[in-house]
């Protein structure tokens, strides 16, 4: 059974110990006992004041048993790692919502609220939030630069797509068209200058290591799912080009989330830049009672995390079946919620087939808030997973 009472102790500690985490947390100090939630309001009060917790400030605002039960309460960390503070965040907040759907349910009980309105009641959202923009927030938003984020190849798509370190880029295809092997490409380029994560829900982890050999070296996958077969002096080689990765910070998540566990690790990097690349978001777990609820909220939550934790999301989409053939266009992903309203720029994969068995490859940059949009031909080599532009003379 979890010590509430310690677990408050904790996060009070952890703030105090690290006032960055303050303007990131997602609780309330309603979401606190007292007189843990008078701590926080504290705290929250002292950095609109002085950008600091400001100690001497704090404990002139306490009377003499609240200051022996600070004092006691700054001394409870085990760790002040974020993923940990998030953990404890997430035990008040379940205690919070456990409280309101036991008042719901006993006015329910009382006859004071009918059971319609229980129903209603039980599907807790989030608070709708009211600010007053002010001097400060237009200034610190011009001060504050939105990089860009550099391809090392793909010169002409980094040109159109001009992506930005906040933006929510959605690569969208029909299946069996190279979405994911494009995304791997792009991990194999961005790695090279970024931190990028790559949720896998649906590869086996042997098959993803294979083909992010197979892109880099150039080796095809098919002599790879056979290296035990090859002589020794060619495992050796194949071996010595697979070193390249110990340059790169590739990490891979494997398994099923939900966009809370996306978010928990998300912040648990704090607010340094990274990209995440989602493979695929319809195999997040997510509320909604109906698909196209489930995908519009993962949308809207996909993009509040670039927002929220300064980072890149390149989320791939299945497009509906009608984009099998031909060219695809952005109603084709208006039965996915609000994935085309929440991103800022999304890419499509598609392909030409020709009477004589050949098959051209195309990118198209189909919304861009920040940049151009237009086609760009590509070289797909299935044998290789590389995707690389074709450039005319």
């Amino acid at each position: 059974m979890v010590d509430l009472t310690f677990t408050q102790q904790e996060i009070i500690s952890i703030l105090f110990s690290k006032n960055t985490y303050i303007n990131k947390r997602s609780i309330s100090a309603e979401d606190l006992d007292y007189p843990y939630s008078r701590f926080l309001g504290l705290f929250i009060e002292s950095m609109k004041r002085f950008n600091v917790v400001n100690t001497d400030w704090v404990l002139k605002k306490l009377d003499s048993g609240e200051q022996q039960e600070f004092l006691h309460s700054i001394s409870n960390m085990v760790s002040n790692n974020f993923m940990h503070y998030v953990s404890l965040e997430k035990i008040m907040q379940e205690r919070t919502i456990q409280r309101q759907m036991d008042n719901y349910i006993n006015a329910y009980k009382s006859e004071r609220i009918s059971l319609d309105e229980l129903r209603d009641k039980l599907t807790i959202d989030n608070k709708n939030l009211v600010e007053l923009v002010t001097y400060e927030d237009l200034t610190s938003t011009l001060e504050k630069e939105t990089r860009d984020v550099h391809f090392v190849g793909y010169p002409r798509f980094r040109a159109t797509l001009n992506l930005k370190e906040t933006d929510l880029c959605i690569i969208a295809a029909y299946t069996g068209r190279g979405k994911t092997a494009f995304a791997l490409n792009l991990i194999e380029d961005l790695s090279r200058n970024y931190e990028v994560y790559y949720i896998n829900l649906e590869m086996g982890i042997a098959s993803l290591r294979r083909r992010i050999i197979s892109i880099h070296t150039g080796i095809p996958i098919t002599k790879l799912e056979t290296f035990k077969l090859l002589p020794k002096k060619n495992q050796e080689e194949i071996k010595e080009k697979a070193k390249f990765i110990n340059n790169r910070k590739i990490y891979v998540s494997n398994g099923s989330k939900s966009i809370n566990d996306l978010r928990e690790l998300i912040a648990s990097r704090g607010n340094e830049h990274a990209i995440f690349v989602i493979d695929h978001i319809g195999l997040l777990n997510a509320e909604g009672r109906s698909l196209y609820e489930k995908m519009t909220n993962i949308a809207k939550e996909l993009r509040k995390l670039c927002l929220d934790y300064n980072v890149t999301i390149i989320a791939l989409s299945q497009l509906s079946r009608k984009g099998a053939e031909g060219k695809p266009d952005l109603s084709m992903l208006r039965d996915s919620g609000e994935v085309e309203q929440s991103a800022t720029k999304v890419v499509f994969i598609y392909n030409k087939k020709y009477p004589d068995g050949s098959e051209d490859y195309f990118l198209e940059v189909a919304k861009n808030r920040d940049g151009l949009t237009g086609n760009i031909k590509v070289k797909f080599d299935k044998l290789t997973q590389r995707i690389e532009e074709i450039w005319k003379k």
